[in-house]
C-alpha cells in the first residue's frame, strides 16, 4: 500500500508530488522526442509551483521558452497557441497510455485552455 503524499483536498497536490509527476512525464516515451514541448511543460509547472501563475502569459512564454526577440509580435503569440495545443494533445496521449500507471493518474500536470498546472483531472472514462 502506497503512502499518499498529496493534500486531502481533491484539487491540490503537494509540490513534491507535482514535481515527481512532471519528472515522470518528461522521462516518458511520449515526451522523449519532444524537447520543445518538454521545456514548455517544465516552464508552466515551475512557474506555477513558484507562485508566478500571473507570469504565465503568451508573451512571457514566447520570450522565455521559445526565445522570441519580440514576444508581442502576432506571429510569436501564434507559436505559443499552436505549441500549447500540441502540448495538450501530447499530455492527453500520455495520460491515456503511460500515465494510467502513475501513482496519481488523476493529477493534471500541464496546461488546459486558460488554466495551468496541477489540478485534479477527470478520469479518462468520464471524458466525452
Amino acid at each position: 500500500m502506497g503512502n499518499n503524499t498529496h493534500s486531502d483536498s481533491k484539487d491540490a497536490f503537494s509540490p513534491e508530488s507535482i514535481t515527481a509527476q512532471l519528472e515522470r512525464i518528461l522521462a516518458s516515451d511520449t515526451f522523449a522526442d519532444a524537447p520543445r514541448l518538454s521545456q514548455f511543460l517544465g516552464y508552466v509547472v515551475n512557474e506555477s509551483l513558484s507562485g508566478r501563475t500571473d507570469h504565465i502569459k503568451g508573451f512571457t512564454i514566447a520570450h522565455d521558452v521559445f526565445h522570441r526577440e519580440n514576444p508581442t509580435d502576432a506571429q510569436d503569440s501564434t507559436i505559443v497557441r499552436v505549441e500549447a495545443g500540441r502540448l495538450r494533445r501530447r499530455l492527453n496521449d500520455y495520460y491515456i497510455k503511460e500515465g494510467q500507471r502513475d501513482p496519481y493518474p488523476d493529477m493534471n500536470v500541464g496546461t488546459r485552455r486558460g488554466k495551468s498546472c496541477c489540478k485534479k483531472r477527470a478520469s479518462v472514462e468520464n471524458r466525452s
